[in-house]
């Protein structure tokens, strides 16, 4: 057993569905909940969350990635790289699988992470991959109103009523880790 809060995704069941002007639709929900002394506790939850590829990018531009099998992985809180002239990268939540057996006190940030580690299953024949059933680099980050920028992440929409996205980020500390489920 562990203390570690849970973030589970429920694929296609959203009683908000909200479709971004390029097609791409956040059809999903998820909650976060934590471990209390008579069970799980939800802390935060969305019906805005997109588990699939963009549709196509901001100017039309086909965009295609895989589609993150349904299963158990850890995410831990970390920063995309800086783009030029940015001092940091976007916060997001960095999924991975560990072998059985692995060690977890080794990894104590994002950067402790192999590419292996970050190679996760993929349910249709990725184009990034040359058509493999692999997904790599898959995060957890958030999207827009015009698209939701994402080769297969699982992304959560950043202007929903709320701001689910800040309001997310704001309970997780920087290299937290998570379990994440994909249902």
């Amino acid at each position: 057993m562990t203390d570690r809060k849970t973030l589970t995704f429920y694929r296609g069941q959203s009683d908000k569905n909200f479709t971004c002007t390029n097609g791409d639709v956040y059809d999903s929900s998820a909650i976060l909940e934590k471990s209390a002394e008579f069970g799980p506790v939800d802390i935060w939850h969305t019906e805005y969350a997109n588990t699939d590829s963009t549709v196509k990018g901001a100017n039309g531009e086909e965009y295609k990635g895989g589609k993150l099998a349904k299963g158990e992985y850890y995410g831990i809180v970390g920063y995309r790289a800086a783009k030029p002239g940015q001092e940091i990268g976007k916060r997001v939540i960095k999924l991975f699988q560990v072998p059985k057996g692995f060690d977890m006190a080794k990894i104590t940030k994002a950067d402790d992470l192999s590419v292996k580690m970050m190679t996760l299953p993929s349910d249709i024949p990725n184009p990034n991959h040359h058509d493999q059933y692999i997904i790599q680099y898959c995060q957890i980050h958030s999207g827009g109103v015009s698209w939701d920028y994402s080769h297969g992440c699982l992304t959560i929409y950043r202007n929903s009523p709320h701001d689910d996205w800040q309001r997310l980020m704001d309970i997780l500390v920087d290299n937290e880790i998570i379990n994440i489920t994909l249902t």
